[in-house]
């Protein structure tokens, strides 16, 4: 915290508060925020970042694509839905929803708001648009195993809540393979994915129990 603070006060002094660097320095000062669990301090600063892109005449499209999304993460936390589900459609409308090239970080984003539609009930257009990221993730030339695990389990919560438990289970055992692979046993992903084939081992009791 020591050092944000010294890095900003030398940038606000070489720079000024309305330029890319200070706002570079804010978005990095966000995920902090975000990874230690101050989320109304994320979505603030976040959107102090967005106000200064919003102003520079040269600010990339990216930029503010990765500004959109660490801000419907933000928001995604604290139960804003509706507003993080605006931030990633911005996101996405910046990145180019339809375009052919594969982008990582467009399929996170995507994967995100699947995620929050999922979370209010439109599965199949959740599906669509995980399946969608899952496409991308798995094209981009650097794939990243992370973000392809990330997105096979959202697909898997997706098909537990349409109770398309085969897949779940698919989709789901996919994910901690990726997991353990790339983070290792003791990572809190693995186990929420375990956790998740837990959750499915259980209702799948149930509806062997119901039938038999």
């Amino acid at each position: 915290r020591q050092a944000c603070r010294r890095a900003f006060g030398l940038i606000q002094q070489a720079d000024g508060e309305q330029s890319e660097e200070f706002a570079k320095l804010l978005k990095n000062q966000a995920i902090l925020s975000l990874d230690t669990g101050k989320f109304q301090e994320a979505i603030e600063i976040n959107t102090q970042a967005m106000r200064i892109e919003n102003a520079l005449p040269f600010a990339s499209a990216s930029d503010k694509a990765t500004t959109l999304n660490n801000l419907g993460l933000a928001l995604t936390a604290i139960g804003r839905l509706p507003d993080a589900e605006a931030a990633y459609t911005r996101s996405m409308n910046l990145r180019g929803w339809n375009r052919s090239a594969s982008n990582s970080d467009l399929a996170k984003t995507l994967n995100n708001l699947a995620l929050v539609e999922k979370d209010t009930g439109r599965l199949d257009v959740s599906r669509q648009h995980a399946s969608r990221a899952l496409e991308i993730a798995e094209s981009d030339q650097v794939k990243s195993d992370v973000t392809i695990a990330s997105i096979l389990n959202s697909l898997g919560l997706i098909a537990l809540d349409q109770a398309k438990l085969t897949e779940a289970t698919m989709f789901l055992e996919r994910a901690a393979s990726l997991w353990l692979k790339t983070l290792g046993s003791e990572h809190p992903n693995y186990a929420a994915t375990l956790s998740n084939l837990g959750l499915l081992a259980n209702r799948q009791r149930r509806s062997e129990e119901h039938t038999s």
